[in-house]
């Protein structure tokens, strides 16, 4: 249960309401084309279009309420990222390559958490990001003699245990601490540009405690 305490980390609000509670965003990529040199996240919040979606955001896509801040006075502890991806059914008779996928998606991308203006306070790899909790291998069936393939990728095992864990060991292992005012956001980026088959969502997790006056 969502509890009132006293702050045991320097800058927490010890007047708001503190939960166990991540902050996810997702981007839906396009089939084919050009590609993308960036995906964002944290940018476009519930209720707006963007991030690829051609309809307003919903709940299951993100949790911000606001476009790359959480609005005072509210602020998040952040301890780790994730990052989730799920590739859309191919189907006409066509599958897809589980592994030339994770290649195409692990190998080139590079992920960032900026803060501020640009500054950016982690940039590693996309392969040192975990996927965290969620199904494993890859599911396939058949609708009205059409073969559909659903690739399901995990970067490590799929644990809830397992994310990039962010916090300083140099500050007695103190989370960040993001305030209502402050801008943020994750990305990937690629070189060259991540060009999907089908169309894939990919959900970024900033996985801590959010605290809010309700």
């Amino acid at each position: 249960m969502p509890e009132r305490n006293a702050p045991a980390i320097v800058q927490k609000n010890p007047d708001l309401t503190w939960k166990k509670q991540p902050l996810y965003d997702s981007f839906l990529t396009p089939a084919g084309g050009a590609g993308v040199a960036t995906i964002p996240f944290f940018q476009v919040p519930v209720g707006a279009v963007g991030s690829g979606f051609a309809v307003a955001k919903t709940n299951s896509e993100t949790n911000m309420t606001q476009p790359g801040q959480l609005g005072m006075p509210n602020q998040f502890l952040l301890y780790g990222f994730q990052i989730n991806l799920v590739v859309a059914p191919v189907a006409g008779g066509a599958t897809s390559n589980t592994d030339a996928y994770f290649q195409l998606f692990y190998n080139t991308g590079v992920f960032r958490f900026i803060r501020g203006g640009n500054k950016i306070e982690v940039e590693v790899p996309l392969d040192r990001i975990p996927t965290g909790p969620g199904p494993y291998g890859f599911a396939s069936t058949a609708v009205v003699g059409v073969p559909l393939e659903v690739v399901r990728m995990n970067n490590g095992v799929p644990h809830a245990s397992h994310y990039f864990n962010y916090v300083n060991p140099d500050e007695g292992k103190e989370p960040m601490v993001i305030d209502g005012s402050q801008s943020f956001r994750c990305e990937i980026v690629y070189v060259p540009n991540l060009i999907t088959a089908v169309a894939t969502r990919i959900k970024c997790y900033m996985l801590g405690v959010y605290g809010s006056e309700n």
